[in-house]
């Protein structure tokens, strides 16, 4: 197969990884909003500890994980196109002219950007022709980094879903040495990061 169509063959598919980065990083601090908001509210309602007057609070709405795109305004569902990568913004600015057709409310194109940025990355990464299971590795390790990136650039949080995933993984892979790093260094390198973790997290 030539080199050309194995690029944009992977191109396609970060694409579409590029979407699924878009909808973990979407709903995922959702979820855990809303399961600390029912924390709160069952702390508020049933512990007899509470000694003040307890609120008038109304039940957290529960949050859907895989559920079809919605608005960022006003969460109406859009069509059955927003779930195509890049294609969703195109089809929403030829038909509706980028603009929720609930609301009226522009349409965001940062969800086609990161998709077009993992569809590039993910050619860059096969174009140095890493070995094949170096490469389902390399992906999918991106894949979780980047929706990490984007959920702290977004919300200043790093769910424990995904760091824990990435540092396993990182020492599985050093251990299987499918990584340029040793188990050694993955082990201190998990060191630095709880140790800078420590002194830095009272500052923020």
């Amino acid at each position: 197969m030539d080199a050309p169509l194995i690029l944009s063959l992977f191109g396609v598919v970060g694409l579409f990884v590029g979407s699924l980065v878009n909808l973990i990083s979407s709903r995922l601090p959702l979820i855990i909003y809303a399961q600390w908001r029912q924390s709160c509210y069952l702390f508020i309602t049933t512990d007899n500890s509470y000694n003040r007057a307890k609120p008038e609070v109304d039940k957290p709405a529960e949050v859907a994980f895989f559920s079809r795109r919605g608005c960022q305004h006003c969460q109406h569902s859009q069509s059955i196109f927003s779930i195509l990568p890049v294609l969703s913004w195109l089809y929403s600015w030829l038909y509706v002219q980028g603009r929720c057709p609930h609301c009226k409310h522009a349409i965001s194109p940062c969800n086609s950007y990161i998709e077009l940025l993992t569809g590039f990355i993910f050619m860059v990464i096969v174009s140095l022709r890493p070995e094949p299971i170096n490469i389902l590795v390399i992906l999918s390790l991106t894949a979780l980094l980047l929706t990490a990136i984007i959920i702290d650039i977004r919300h200043q949080l790093l769910p424990d879903a995904l760091t824990y995933t990435l540092i396993w993984s990182g020492l599985i892979c050093g251990y299987l040495e499918l990584s340029a790093l040793t188990v050694s260094e993955s082990l201190l390198g998990l060191i630095c990061w709880f140790s800078t973790s420590l002194v830095t997290g009272p500052m923020f």
